[in-house]
């Protein structure tokens, strides 16, 4: 099931001798079951731990029909339809927060780090730099 829920490739197009195949070949643990699944999983981690995510805050909420037709239960109804209001305004947000986040941003690790690097080699220069002053006094 988790496999359907996150599309995996191989499991959408299972007909159902396939399907009991997979389940028997999980269950019993078989290589030739496993190993495509695990390679699955890990080549698509990034993928599935947003979509994960993602799925957390657009899960539908399933309101029996019964409670949602009396008449007394109006004020459940509009938790209902707040609920599906808030969750298209997180998708929304969410979608200006990936386009901005992936507009050419760097981690504030990676700066530091090339600030460093510039800070050394800046320092390097600056030794040379020295030394050839030096050697021109020595030569004149």
């Amino acid at each position: 099931q988790f496999l359907q829920i996150h599309k995996c490739d191989f499991i959408q197009f299972c007909n159902d001798d396939k399907h009991v195949d997979l389940i028997d070949g999980i269950r019993q643990g078989k290589k030739k079951t496993i190993y495509p699944i695990l390679h699955w999983i890990l080549s698509n981690h990034e993928y599935l731990i947003k979509r994960s995510y993602l799925s957390s805050f657009l899960m539908p909420i399933d309101v029996p029909v019964d409670y949602l037709n009396e008449i007394n239960n109006s004020n459940l109804e509009e938790l209902v339809d707040t609920y599906k209001e808030l969750q298209l305004e997180f998708v929304e947000v969410h979608k200006q927060h990936e386009s901005t986040s992936s507009t050419g941003r760097r981690p504030l690790s990676e700066i530091f780090q090339t600030t460093k690097q510039l800070k050394a080699i800046k320092q390097n220069l600056l030794k040379k730099l020295e030394r050839e002053k030096s050697q021109k006094k020595m030569n004149e």
